[in-house]
């Protein structure tokens, strides 16, 4: 397996071979391989293009947690929003979800009696399948619109 293929193109172009031809030079630990996975994410998180539509979806889904209401309505909206954004870009499913998952907890440190962590890794569950129902419509969009043009 390629490591240089979880970080994103642009950064593969430029460093991928040299990448792969120092961690050929001895065998991958599995702290290495972490290490690597760890700063693929982080290269992948910030290559993203601030849109300002993916900035007000990240202030609403922080704003409507900040709100008391019911959990539904949070969870509703991260399913939405992580499913909007992804069908757009599919290939960015993952980045979504953790996206505007970490509006949910940023929110509740801004609240001033916020809960433990495992009540903000809940709101995980809806981001993800949000992104994973975004992902299928948006790459059969793609595939669709590949056999038809």
């Amino acid at each position: 397996m390629r490591l240089s293929h979880l970080y994103p193109n642009a950064w593969r172009q430029e460093f991928g071979d040299e990448f792969e031809a120092v961690l050929a030079c001895r065998p991958l630990t599995v702290r290495q391989f972490a290490d690597v996975a760890f700063h693929a994410g982080l290269a992948q998180l910030t290559s993203v293009r601030v849109n300002p539509l993916l900035a007000i979806g990240w202030m609403v889904t922080a704003a409507m947690n900040l709100i008391p209401r019911e959990v539904q309505w949070s969870a509703g909206w991260l399913i939405l929003v992580c499913f909007v954004a992804t069908v757009v870009q599919p290939r960015r499913w993952l980045t979504f979800a953790l996206l505007f998952f970490s509006a949910i907890p940023v929110s509740e440190l801004v609240r001033a009696g916020h809960g433990p962590i495992y009540q903000t890794s809940i709101a995980l569950i809806p981001a993800l399948i949000g992104s994973s129902i975004g992902l299928v419509a948006g790459y059969s969009r793609v595939t669709r619109g590949s056999l038809t043009g």
